[in-house]
Protein backbone atom coordinates (compact mmCIF):
# COMPACT_ATOMS: atom_id res chain seq x y z
CA UNK A 1 0.00 0.00 0.00
CA UNK A 2 1.16 3.22 -1.00
CA UNK A 3 2.14 6.13 1.60
CA UNK A 4 0.03 9.75 1.90
CA UNK A 5 2.27 12.47 1.01
CA UNK A 6 2.24 12.95 4.92
CA UNK A 7 3.47 9.62 6.09
CA UNK A 8 5.63 9.43 3.23
CA UNK A 9 7.10 12.40 4.75
CA UNK A 10 7.29 11.47 8.18
CA UNK A 11 8.66 8.08 7.36
CA UNK A 12 11.87 9.83 5.42
CA UNK A 13 11.97 11.84 8.76
CA UNK A 14 12.01 8.71 10.47
CA UNK A 15 15.04 7.88 8.22
CA UNK A 16 17.14 10.41 8.62
CA UNK A 17 17.01 10.32 11.91
CA UNK A 18 18.18 6.85 12.47
CA UNK A 19 21.20 7.60 9.63
CA UNK A 20 21.85 10.38 12.03
CA UNK A 21 22.28 7.97 15.12
CA UNK A 22 24.60 5.26 13.24
CA UNK A 23 26.70 7.99 11.50
CA UNK A 24 27.48 9.53 15.07
CA UNK A 25 28.11 5.76 16.58
CA UNK A 26 30.63 5.30 13.43
CA UNK A 27 32.38 8.51 14.04
CA UNK A 28 32.44 7.73 17.84
CA UNK A 29 35.48 5.11 16.65
CA UNK A 30 39.03 5.54 15.66
CA UNK A 31 38.52 3.32 12.70
CA UNK A 32 38.98 5.19 9.28
CA UNK A 33 36.93 3.59 6.45
CA UNK A 34 33.10 2.99 5.93
CA UNK A 35 32.13 1.21 2.99
CA UNK A 36 29.47 1.89 0.75
CA UNK A 37 28.18 -0.94 -1.91
CA UNK A 38 25.95 -2.46 -4.22
CA UNK A 39 24.70 -2.79 -7.79
CA UNK A 40 24.48 -0.19 -10.28
CA UNK A 41 21.23 2.48 -9.87
CA UNK A 42 21.21 1.35 -6.17
CA UNK A 43 21.94 4.87 -4.99
CA UNK A 44 25.34 4.63 -3.48
CA UNK A 45 26.29 8.15 -4.43
CA UNK A 46 23.11 9.96 -3.45
CA UNK A 47 23.13 7.84 0.21
CA UNK A 48 26.47 8.97 0.38
CA UNK A 49 25.82 12.60 0.09
CA UNK A 50 22.71 12.31 1.96
CA UNK A 51 24.82 11.03 4.99
CA UNK A 52 27.80 14.36 4.81
CA UNK A 53 24.17 16.39 4.35
CA UNK A 54 22.77 14.69 7.71
CA UNK A 55 25.97 14.87 9.39
CA UNK A 56 26.60 18.75 9.12
CA UNK A 57 22.81 19.33 9.75
CA UNK A 58 22.96 17.41 13.05
CA UNK A 59 26.60 18.51 13.87
CA UNK A 60 28.05 15.22 13.66
CA UNK A 61 31.09 16.39 11.19
CA UNK A 62 32.45 19.79 10.73
CA UNK A 63 34.24 19.15 7.67
CA UNK A 64 33.56 17.44 4.36
CA UNK A 65 35.43 16.95 0.78
CA UNK A 66 34.48 14.70 -1.58
CA UNK A 67 35.90 13.68 -5.18
CA UNK A 68 32.48 13.53 -6.47
CA UNK A 69 31.66 17.12 -8.04
CA UNK A 70 29.15 19.20 -6.21
CA UNK A 71 27.05 22.48 -6.23
CA UNK A 72 27.72 22.88 -2.64
CA UNK A 73 30.36 25.38 -1.63
CA UNK A 74 30.64 23.22 2.05
CA UNK A 75 31.45 19.96 0.06
CA UNK A 76 35.33 20.91 -1.07
CA UNK A 77 36.35 18.84 -4.01
CA UNK A 78 39.51 16.86 -4.19
CA UNK A 79 40.76 14.66 -7.01
CA UNK A 80 44.23 13.64 -5.75
CA UNK A 81 45.83 12.35 -2.29
CA UNK A 82 48.25 15.35 -2.53
CA UNK A 83 45.35 17.61 -2.30
CA UNK A 84 43.44 15.07 0.37
CA UNK A 85 46.32 15.17 2.79
CA UNK A 86 46.70 19.09 2.41
CA UNK A 87 43.38 19.43 3.47
CA UNK A 88 43.48 17.23 6.59
CA UNK A 89 46.81 19.26 7.77
CA UNK A 90 44.90 22.31 7.01
CA UNK A 91 42.68 22.33 9.62
CA UNK A 92 42.87 21.31 13.39
CA UNK A 93 43.53 17.64 14.42
CA UNK A 94 40.03 17.42 16.63
CA UNK A 95 37.76 18.79 14.49
CA UNK A 96 35.57 16.06 12.66
CA UNK A 97 35.94 15.60 8.94
CA UNK A 98 34.54 13.11 6.30
CA UNK A 99 35.70 12.45 2.51
CA UNK A 100 33.56 11.02 0.36
CA UNK A 101 35.80 8.86 -1.91
CA UNK A 102 33.33 7.41 -5.36
CA UNK A 103 35.09 4.33 -6.57
CA UNK A 104 32.62 3.24 -8.81
CA UNK A 105 33.14 4.96 -11.98
CA UNK A 106 36.61 3.99 -11.76
CA UNK A 107 36.33 0.42 -11.24
CA UNK A 108 33.49 0.53 -14.02
CA UNK A 109 36.38 2.21 -16.18
CA UNK A 110 39.15 -0.35 -15.20
CA UNK A 111 39.78 -2.24 -12.60
CA UNK A 112 43.58 -2.17 -12.65
CA UNK A 113 43.07 1.84 -12.64
CA UNK A 114 42.25 1.35 -8.63
CA UNK A 115 44.42 -0.59 -7.39
CA UNK A 116 47.16 1.58 -6.65
CA UNK A 117 44.90 3.69 -4.98
CA UNK A 118 43.80 0.85 -3.46
CA UNK A 119 46.86 0.14 -1.43
CA UNK A 120 47.50 4.07 -0.88
CA UNK A 121 44.57 4.41 1.20
CA UNK A 122 45.21 1.63 2.92
CA UNK A 123 48.73 3.05 3.57
CA UNK A 124 47.58 6.50 4.53
CA UNK A 125 44.92 4.82 7.08
CA UNK A 126 47.72 6.56 10.06
CA UNK A 127 46.86 9.89 8.60
CA UNK A 128 43.55 9.80 7.89
CA UNK A 129 42.75 8.41 11.40
CA UNK A 130 45.19 10.98 13.30
CA UNK A 131 43.09 14.07 11.91
CA UNK A 132 39.57 12.52 13.00
CA UNK A 133 38.62 11.40 9.27
CA UNK A 134 36.34 8.99 8.51
CA UNK A 135 36.74 8.17 4.97
CA UNK A 136 33.33 6.63 2.87
CA UNK A 137 34.58 4.57 -0.33
CA UNK A 138 31.42 4.21 -2.67
CA UNK A 139 32.07 0.89 -5.13
CA UNK A 140 30.40 -1.67 -6.68
CA UNK A 141 32.07 -4.62 -4.87
CA UNK A 142 31.94 -5.46 -1.18
CA UNK A 143 36.05 -5.67 -1.27
CA UNK A 144 36.76 -2.16 -3.02
CA UNK A 145 40.30 -1.49 -1.13
CA UNK A 146 43.33 -3.51 -0.42
CA UNK A 147 43.08 -6.80 1.93
CA UNK A 148 44.65 -5.43 4.61
CA UNK A 149 41.87 -2.63 4.64
CA UNK A 150 39.44 -5.26 6.20
CA UNK A 151 41.83 -5.57 9.56
CA UNK A 152 39.37 -5.15 12.34
CA UNK A 153 41.10 -2.13 13.39
CA UNK A 154 40.35 -0.02 10.13
CA UNK A 155 36.65 -0.70 9.72
CA UNK A 156 34.25 1.57 11.45
CA UNK A 157 31.34 -0.14 9.40
CA UNK A 158 29.70 -1.24 6.13
CA UNK A 159 26.71 -0.47 4.32
CA UNK A 160 24.88 -2.69 1.52
CA UNK A 161 23.02 -0.43 -0.57
CA UNK A 162 20.60 -3.01 -2.37
CA UNK A 163 18.02 -0.52 -3.74
CA UNK A 164 17.34 3.09 -4.09
CA UNK A 165 14.96 3.42 -0.96
CA UNK A 166 16.82 0.83 1.39
CA UNK A 167 20.33 0.26 3.24
CA UNK A 168 21.18 -2.39 5.62
CA UNK A 169 24.08 -1.18 7.98
CA UNK A 170 26.68 -3.24 9.82
CA UNK A 171 29.01 -2.67 12.28
CA UNK A 172 30.51 -4.09 15.61
CA UNK A 173 29.59 -0.85 17.11
CA UNK A 174 25.87 -2.22 16.65
CA UNK A 175 24.58 -4.80 18.75
CA UNK A 176 22.96 -5.98 15.45
CA UNK A 177 22.37 -5.68 11.96
CA UNK A 178 20.22 -1.96 11.28
CA UNK A 179 17.75 -1.57 8.28
CA UNK A 180 16.80 1.93 7.29
CA UNK A 181 14.01 2.04 5.11
CA UNK A 182 12.26 4.89 3.31
CA UNK A 183 15.43 6.86 2.63
CA UNK A 184 15.06 10.16 0.81
CA UNK A 185 16.90 11.55 -1.87
CA UNK A 186 19.83 13.91 -1.28
CA UNK A 187 19.38 17.42 -1.29
CA UNK A 188 22.78 18.22 -2.42
CA UNK A 189 22.75 18.51 -6.16
CA UNK A 190 25.77 16.46 -8.01
CA UNK A 191 25.37 14.53 -11.64
CA UNK A 192 24.56 10.98 -11.67
CA UNK A 193 26.99 10.82 -14.65
CA UNK A 194 30.07 12.66 -14.30
CA UNK A 195 32.44 10.23 -13.38
CA UNK A 196 34.39 11.17 -10.28
CA UNK A 197 38.30 11.37 -10.81
CA UNK A 198 40.87 10.69 -8.00
CA UNK A 199 44.52 10.15 -8.18
CA UNK A 200 47.84 9.80 -6.45
CA UNK A 201 48.69 13.60 -7.26
CA UNK A 202 48.17 16.30 -9.46
CA UNK A 203 49.29 16.44 -12.80
CA UNK A 204 50.01 19.30 -15.55
CA UNK A 205 46.33 19.54 -16.77
CA UNK A 206 45.04 20.12 -13.21
CA UNK A 207 47.38 22.80 -12.20
CA UNK A 208 46.50 24.23 -16.18
CA UNK A 209 42.71 24.18 -14.80
CA UNK A 210 43.76 25.87 -11.85
CA UNK A 211 45.47 28.27 -12.78
CA UNK A 212 42.95 29.57 -15.49
CA UNK A 213 40.56 30.07 -12.94
CA UNK A 214 43.14 32.07 -10.69
CA UNK A 215 43.97 29.16 -8.53
CA UNK A 216 46.66 27.08 -7.76
CA UNK A 217 50.47 27.65 -7.61
CA UNK A 218 50.73 28.27 -11.33
CA UNK A 219 48.69 31.03 -10.82
CA UNK A 220 50.91 33.24 -8.48
CA UNK A 221 53.66 33.50 -11.08
CA UNK A 222 53.89 36.23 -14.10
CA UNK A 223 52.07 34.56 -17.18
CA UNK A 224 55.03 34.90 -19.29
CA UNK A 225 57.15 32.14 -16.45
CA UNK A 226 54.03 30.14 -16.44
CA UNK A 227 53.93 29.71 -20.64
CA UNK A 228 57.54 29.20 -20.10
CA UNK A 229 57.01 26.72 -17.98
CA UNK A 230 54.25 24.94 -19.51
CA UNK A 231 56.17 24.20 -23.12
CA UNK A 232 59.63 23.13 -20.70
CA UNK A 233 57.72 20.92 -18.99
CA UNK A 234 56.16 18.97 -21.81
CA UNK A 235 59.64 18.89 -23.95
CA UNK A 236 62.13 18.96 -20.50
CA UNK A 237 64.22 20.34 -23.33
CA UNK A 238 65.93 23.98 -22.31
CA UNK A 239 67.07 24.82 -26.08
CA UNK A 240 63.99 23.35 -27.68
CA UNK A 241 61.80 25.28 -25.65
CA UNK A 242 64.19 28.31 -25.64
CA UNK A 243 63.96 27.87 -29.82
CA UNK A 244 60.12 28.53 -29.39
CA UNK A 245 60.09 31.65 -27.52
CA UNK A 246 63.07 32.77 -29.16
CA UNK A 247 65.09 32.89 -26.40
CA UNK A 248 68.43 31.82 -24.63
CA UNK A 249 68.20 28.45 -22.42
CA UNK A 250 69.29 30.44 -19.32
CA UNK A 251 66.14 32.45 -19.76
CA UNK A 252 63.47 29.36 -20.21
CA UNK A 253 66.03 27.90 -16.63
CA UNK A 254 65.35 31.13 -14.58
CA UNK A 255 61.32 30.39 -15.32
CA UNK A 256 61.24 27.01 -14.79
CA UNK A 257 63.07 27.57 -11.59
CA UNK A 258 60.83 30.43 -10.09
CA UNK A 259 57.89 28.18 -10.81
CA UNK A 260 59.19 24.86 -9.22
CA UNK A 261 60.33 27.17 -6.04
CA UNK A 262 56.20 28.07 -6.13
CA UNK A 263 55.67 25.00 -6.37
CA UNK A 264 57.82 23.80 -3.16
CA UNK A 265 56.66 26.53 -1.38
CA UNK A 266 52.98 25.52 -1.91
CA UNK A 267 53.77 22.18 -0.62
CA UNK A 268 55.81 22.79 2.16
CA UNK A 269 52.37 25.18 3.53
CA UNK A 270 50.91 22.20 3.20
CA UNK A 271 52.82 20.03 6.23
CA UNK A 272 52.81 20.39 9.78
CA UNK A 273 55.04 22.62 11.47
CA UNK A 274 57.11 21.39 14.50
CA UNK A 275 54.85 24.05 16.51
CA UNK A 276 51.66 23.04 15.00
CA UNK A 277 49.26 22.33 12.53
CA UNK A 278 49.99 23.75 8.86
CA UNK A 279 48.43 26.50 7.72
CA UNK A 280 47.14 26.95 3.69
CA UNK A 281 47.95 30.26 2.40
Amino acid sequence: MSLTLEERRGAEAEAKRALGVCLDKLMETARPFIFVFGPNLSGKTDFSLLAAEIARDTGIVKLFASNIRTECDWIEHITNFRDLKRWLRSHPKKMRKLFIFDEAPLAIHARRSTSKLNVKFTQEATIIRKYRCKVIIISLEPTPLDKLAYDDILIAGVVLKYCKKEAIIDSDQFPRRIRVLNIPRTSVPFDTYDVSLFKLDKDLSDLEEEAKEGKGPLARVSKRDRERFLAWFRTMNYTETANQFDLKPQQIKDSVRKVVNKLLDVEDQGRPSERGEGVMA
